[in-house]
């Protein structure tokens, strides 16, 4: 089973990714543009990084033309100030 994490090299994604690999027997993919936000020393060496935009993916770069993906998780949380009156 494989799961594709997006956002995977932020502190919400990372967490989970983490999470993941403790309590879930699977493949992990983790789609990252490493932005601001995201680091890759966050996610263990042996988990797969595509250093990618969402939005510019191919099929082939997550394998999703072979069907064996689980689950898509989302951790790509931006964050904005906002101002409180």
């Amino acid at each position: 089973m494989r799961i594709i994490v997006t956002g995977g090299c932020g502190f919400i994604g990372s967490s989970f990714v983490n999470y993941l690999r403790k309590n879930v027997e699977c493949e992990i993919v983790v789609i990252d543009k490493l932005t601001y936000a995201g680091n890759a020393f966050r996610i263990p060496a042996d988990i797969q990084l595509i250093k990618k935009d969402i939005c510019d993916i191919e099929l082939n770069d997550i394998g999703l033309c072979r069907g064996d993906i689980r689950s898509v998780a989302r951790g790509d949380l931006k964050a904005y100030k906002r101002s409180v009156k």
